[in-house]
């Protein structure tokens, strides 16, 4: 990632930027309700709504951009990682080859590496992005209501908790998924390397029912890891989205 700490800089740069603009809607919205619409002279206030629907169309550009190259980092450094493995790969004794499947060592250069650039790209980004913004609207929210932010702030424990048991229950749903999707991969490319020996010996239905064996084991786990992210995910953050928005409802009619 240091080797590629220009593009980096930019991707950090405009994921702050797309975190400095999302704060500021709703508080250029709030301007204009307070100023404009209580005093019934919304119409004076139009550049305003066209510099509020203007901030949308920026956070969009922004967004797009930091990404863009937050996936470049991702895509290059998985690159680099491909090429030194297929290196290190030319250099291990045939001892190696004999004990390991070809089909796990396509397995770890191709969907392993991937792993790595969805982390990279995706989750990484997205990480830096929550904590940028956690920490704008945490400032935002205090200047505003520190009492609102305080009652606010106790859903943190909460939400940490949720998260913590999502991490226990899918780290190993998802280490046991990878696992058997390298084993169908190893199935996959020993069966169509064999096959003429298969074809030989008409062994064509015991290769098929260990196939498939191997692929319902990893459709079991797989699904497994897709019920705890629907539960657990999603469904628990809006869980709490919606009990904040009736402790700041709660707040207000008091």
């Amino acid at each position: 990632m240091f080797k590629y700490k220009g593009l980096t800089f930019i991707a950090l740069s405009f994921i702050l930027l797309t975190t400095l603009v999302a704060t500021a809607i709703p508080l250029l919205a709030r301007y204009y309700i307070d100023n404009y619409i209580t005093k019934n002279i919304a119409t004076a206030g139009l550049y305003i709504l066209a510099g509020y629907y203007g901030l949308f169309i920026l956070r969009v550009v922004f967004t797009f951009i930091g990404e863009y190259y937050f996936s470049k980092v991702a895509h290059s450094i998985v690159r680099d990682l491909r090429e030194e493995s297929f290196s290190n790969l030319q250099k291990l004794g045939m001892s190696y080859f004999d004990k390991t499947p070809v089909g796990s060592i396509v397995s770890r250069l191709t969907n392993d590496t991937q792993a790595v650039a969805d982390m990279f790209g995706t989750i990484f980004s997205s990480f830096l992005n929550s904590v940028l913004m956690f920490v704008v609207t945490l400032t935002a929210m205090v200047s505003l209501s520190w009492q609102l932010t305080i009652l606010m702030i106790l859903f943190i424990p909460i939400m940490l908790g949720s998260v913590y048991l999502y991490q226990r229950l899918s780290s190993r749903l998802v280490e046991i998924t990878r696992a058997k999707l390298s084993d169908l991969n190893t199935k996959l490319s020993e069966s169509i390397e064999g096959m003429r020996i298969v074809q030989a010996f008409n062994q064509e239905k015991r290769l098929l029912d260990e196939f498939e064996g191997v692929n319902k084991e990893h459709l079991r786990y797989m699904s497994k890891s897709l019920a705890v992210d629907s539960l657990l995910l999603r469904p628990a953050m809006a869980l709490f989205k919606i009990l904040a928005y009736g402790v700041i409802l709660a707040y207000f009619w008091s």
